[in-house]
């Protein structure tokens, strides 16, 4: 369609599990959304909701997108996977975690296991499906819950996005 993806020829029709990953769009800075969907919750303090799983927190360390069960999830930006599953440090939920480097790393939760398409010390390139939504851990509903660390700190995903090009929901 015209849209550059990131992705090297040939690279851009994966298979995994009989299905076609879908690849994102992507700026010319190489950054993607990490999902389509609108914007469920942002980041900052909230009242705690309850899930299946338990009490949410009552500061949300990132910003919920709501594309739907399934979607794709977007890898932000080139960068290794340097954690994936569950009890990597996010509790029960279904998590990546990918190091762009200079500080930055991206974190992606509630997937199912089945759900995260990427496994530790995989190379990702910005736009490339690394999972799909679900709806794990402290969860209410499928979606993505985005956050953005700087220096191992979570900030705002929303005006860290937007200085990179890249508008969320």
């Amino acid at each position: 369609a015209g849209v550059d993806t990131g992705l090297t020829e040939g690279t851009g029709d994966q298979v995994c599990n009989g299905e076609s990953l879908v690849p994102g769009p992507v700026n010319k800075d190489g950054w993607a959304a990490p999902a389509a969907g609108p914007i469920s919750s942002n980041f900052g303090p909230r009242e705690p909701v309850m899930t299946p799983n338990g009490l949410s927190s009552s500061f949300h360390r990132g910003t919920d997108l709501a594309p739907g069960c399934d979607a794709p999830i977007w890898a932000a930006q080139t960068g290794t996977v340097v954690a994936t599953g569950f009890g990597v440090g996010y509790g029960g939920n279904g998590t990546i975690v990918i190091d762009h480097g200079g500080g930055v790393e991206t974190v992606y939760l509630h997937m199912y296991a089945d759900g995260i398409l990427v496994k530790d010390g995989d190379k990702v390139v910005g736009g490339q499906q690394i999972a799909k939504v679900g709806s794990s851990g402290t969860s209410s509903a499928c979606h993505l819950h985005y956050e953005v660390h700087i220096n191992g700190e979570a900030v705002d995903p929303e005006p860290f996005m937007l200085a990179v090009g890249i508008t969320l929901g």
